[in-house]
């Protein structure tokens, strides 16, 4: 049986993306993760929002075990490596176009990544947000006490002294806090 994609556009920057996901609900949606004004998986969080049927696969150069959990919480339906290469992401769209149910595990071809608590996990996704000590509070109702000491035992256990660090530990790349609204 042969499987046949239509590749209906093609976007430069998340803005873009989320935008034309929106216009023309495709089936699917391919991401970078690191696309400039918006990235990879703030779009996908936004496309999920609105749109429970789209397959949604992320990729990144950078693919671990922190990424893949952060991924399928955000609701996107795979995270492939760039390293896979391009047959590695057809096999994932194929897999996708035959099955409207399909969910890719992330291999374990990436490092492991330590247990984290529930709120630390939540400190986790604030961060790669860009959200600050203030918002976090506000946000979740937590004191800023329990939200200090979840970061600090976060750091300690990914042995990371930063946020930027952090995100390059988790993402692979540095970048600094966005402002951006929460969806």
């Amino acid at each position: 049986m042969e499987i046949r994609l239509k590749i209906i556009g093609a976007c430069g920057d998340g803005a873009s993306a989320l935008q034309f996901a929106q216009m023309l609900r495709p089936d699917i949606v391919l991401l970078d993760i690191d696309l400039p004004k918006m990235d990879g998986l703030y779009v996908a969080k936004a496309i999920r929002k609105f749109d429970q049927k789209c397959q949604i696969v992320l990729l990144s150069s950078h693919a671990n075990s922190w990424l893949a959990g952060f991924s399928e919480h955000i609701g996107a339906n795979a995270l492939c490596s760039k390293a896979y290469g391009i047959h590695a992401i057809l096999d994932i769209l194929e897999n996708m176009a035959k099955s409207n149910n399909f969910v890719s595990k992330l291999e374990e071809k990436v490092h492991s990544f330590p247990k984290l608590s529930k709120l630390e996990l939540l400190i986790s996704f604030c961060l790669a947000e860009g959200l600050e000590l203030k918002e976090i509070v506000e946000r979740y109702g937590r004191t800023a006490s329990s939200i200090r000491n979840a970061k600090k035992r976060l750091f300690k256990k990914l042995k990371v002294q930063s946020t930027d660090a952090f995100l390059q530990r988790c993402f692979g790349f540095e970048r600094k806090p966005r402002k951006v609204p929460p969806i």
